[in-house]
């Protein structure tokens, strides 16, 4: 299964709970250049959402070396004009998704949504506080 992981789902620690509880083992897990972007600028604001998406990759690295997934990074890295635009990850993260034929994960409804109305696979993980 090819998996593209959002921003929320690194960020939220829900993509390495799942491959740690065996669900995504030997998954080609898909990290959009687009989200490690986005990670970086949170970091870079202060942001400790940031710093953890970026642990969260880290991990991701640990289990590639450990043999549990496939990792890989894709897609371009957006422009900063795009990075500081409301909604455009997400559209770049959809892009990628659609370009690679993978499914979508995300704890975002309103990105599922619009995933879902444009025939894009995808996997909405509600957000614990729901």
């Amino acid at each position: 299964m090819k998996v593209i992981p959002d921003t929320s789902v690194i960020v939220d620690g829900r993509i390495t709970g799942l491959i740690s509880a065996g669900e995504l083992e030997n998954a080609d897990i898909l990290i959009p250049e687009a989200v490690v972007a986005e990670l970086e600028h949170q970091a870079n604001e202060g942001f400790e959402s940031g710093l953890s998406g970026l642990d969260e990759i880290v991990q991701l690295q640990n289990f590639h070396k450990e043999g549990k997934i496939n990792l890989r990074f894709v897609g371009e890295r957006p422009s900063p004009e795009a990075i500081a635009h409301a909604g455009e990850i997400d559209a770049i993260i959809r892009k990628v998704s659609e370009e690679s034929r993978a499914v979508l994960f995300t704890s975002d409804r309103l990105q599922a949504h619009v995933a879902g109305a444009k025939g894009i696979k995808v996997c909405y993980i509600r957000p614990e506080q729901e």
